[in-house]
């Protein structure tokens, strides 16, 4: 595989765990979270001040937003807008964009901002190994 096609496989496998992330907020399903993050993951949150450490940390913080094993409707709708993927090798890469959370019930609570996400490709695929989001006031 020349560099090209390699480069290309990366950026869609890439933007199915993207893909993979909205869905998981869009459809409140906890059960999805290991398949998204490494073990080891560690996740700055717009909504919570501190450094969330592991698997356990981000189910925990997620648990907190309401998500349960197989999902639930919320209203609410999770995208990503002007992503950027930047591979640092063949196993790692950095995203960075904007996300945008409208709510169904408040729209006036709606949040945005930009996030930088670290990737990792292990045995299992690409995912997630550093989260890191702001919001706009």
């Amino acid at each position: 595989m020349n560099a090209t096609s390699a480069e290309s496989k990366g950026h869609g496998e890439l933007s199915s765990l993207i893909n993979d992330w909205l869905g998981l907020w869009n459809s409140y399903d906890l059960s999805k979270v290991a398949r998204i993050f490494t073990p080891d993951v560690t996740y700055f949150s717009s909504d919570k001040e501190g450094l969330i450490r592991d698997l356990g940390g981000v189910l925990e913080h997620h648990k907190g937003f309401g998500f349960v094993p197989g999902g639930k409707k919320s209203g609410n709708t999770l995208s990503a807008r002007d992503v950027a993927m930047s591979f640092l090798s063949e196993t790692s890469a950095v995203l960075t964009g904007f996300w945008f959370f409208e709510r169904a019930i408040d729209p006036s609570k709606n949040q945005r901002g930009p996030f930088t996400i670290v990737v990792r490709k292990t045995e299992a695929g690409w995912r997630m190994s550093h989260l890191h989001f702001a919001t706009y006031k």
